[in-house]
């Protein structure tokens, strides 16, 4: 269980039946937590950024929709920046930056941020939906369709509409659902089987749009957490070396994965390294990123790549690798420190293309993962954090003696 988990169990903030089934539809749908409480109807807004506060030791933020960003915070902190953080810019005061977000920075990245702006950082958290959809608004991200269901209903409005799910998986005809519950020791997730899944689901997702029912249910058969981003985001901030923050990577994104392997960028070239589900020989696989591949797009762009393999050069080497992929569509992540991308991700579904939101959403959690790497980096992550602070704050001060 996580740590927030516990926290709000504590706290008796929610029952324990409320956090299994916001735990189940975290897992089945991804997003966080919090998304998921105020999904299920667990929590109101005004209480679940009470609690985030309290949890992250920071100040509550602002409840309902966040305002617009005045020009004179958008040249201070703008938008293409404020992606990359995941935080949004509120006000100025007090000498300070104000901005929201949906959990505390790390504290070196905010020390990164802070000297970035030239102003110290005040941070308020709000509730996930809301710092996506004001980020979505500011910096044009796409916001997914669950997230634009849960301020349908924090709103009063009807959810938006959703495409209909495909005919092969009507969920009209799965049998009763057992009751969900958390078991008495979570420190080992118990092993579900096919035969009784299905109707589980069928029930726990009557009132998710019928387009998210079908891509649940497909991703249902592979899961092998559970392992909620918040629990992985935990495991990256107590990690203590780089191989560490890599094995979480590679344990969150193999849930959404029939085969996942890791691949470490090296000057012009990848090397393979740790690999699920598919060949042995891919985890010592190594190639030229200069030859034409969907892994170098990925290299050349710092965002996901999302298409087939190719026929030549470095795709046609990954697919005497990985057979049966055909002309479906690959996921490939990459992991970036700062600007240089150090890993890709690759995932592929065999029989079926992979989703674009899924895509997306490794995407974002890559984003926390090259945080932890910044830490880690070297493998003496706390005397370099120090340093690299002192530096930072040195730099400040300099700055400030030139005035």
């Amino acid at each position: 269980m996580s740590a927030l988990s516990s926290f709000l169990l504590s706290r008796q903030a929610v029952s324990l039946e409320a956090l299994a089934g916001a735990l189940r539809s975290q897992i089945l749908l991804g997003g966080e937590l919090g998304t998921s409480l105020l999904d299920e109807g667990a929590l109101t807004e005004a209480a679940l950024v009470g609690l985030l506060g309290e949890f992250y030791g920071l100040p509550p933020g602002p409840t309902g929709r966040l305002p617009p960003v005045p020009p004179e915070l958008d040249r201070l902190l703008p938008a293409q920046v404020a992606a990359a953080y995941r935080v949004y810019p509120l006000s100025v005061g007090g000498g300070e930056l104000e901005v929201a977000t949906s959990r505390s920075l790390y504290p070196l990245i905010a020390a990164e941020l802070s000297e970035a702006v030239g102003k110290p950082l005040r941070q308020v958290v709000v509730a996930p939906p809301r710092l996506h959809e004001a980020l979505s608004r500011h910096c044009g991200l796409d916001l997914d369709l669950r997230t634009r269901g849960v301020l349908s209903r924090l709103a009063g409005a009807a959810p938006p509409p959703a495409e209909a799910p495909p005919a092969e998986a009507p969920l009209a005809q799965a049998p009763p659902a057992a009751a969900v519950q958390l078991p008495p020791e979570p420190s080992a997730p118990e092993s579900v089987g096919p035969a009784t899944l299905r109707g589980e689901l069928a029930a726990l997702l009557g009132s998710v749009p019928a387009a998210v029912q079908a891509q649940a249910m497909r991703r249902a058969y592979r899961y092998r957490g559970p392992f909620p981003r918040d629990e992985a985001e935990l495991h990256l901030a107590e990690a203590r070396d780089v191989a560490t923050v890599l094995g979480v990577l590679v344990r969150f994104c193999q849930q959404y994965f029939e085969r996942t392997a890791l691949f470490v960028v090296q000057g012009d070239r990848i090397q393979g390294r740790l690999v699920h589900g598919a060949a042995a020989e891919l985890a010592s696989f190594g190639a030229s990123i200069d030859e034409p591949s969907v892994l170098r797009r990925a290299v050349q762009t710092g965002q996901a790549a999302l298409a087939p393999l190719g026929h030549e050069g470095l795709d046609a080497k990954l697919h005497t690798l990985l057979p049966g992929v055909a002309d479906r569509q690959v996921a490939v992540i990459p992991v970036r420190v700062r600007r240089r991308v150090v890993a890709l991700l690759y995932g592929d579904d065999i029989v079926e293309s992979v989703d674009a939101a899924v895509a997306a959403q490794l995407g974002a959690f890559a984003e926390a993962v090259g945080h932890a790497l910044i830490i880690q980096l070297g493998g003496f992550a706390e005397a370099v954090g120090q340093a690299l602070v002192r530096v930072i704050l040195e730099r400040k001060r300099r700055r400030a003696s030139r005035r």
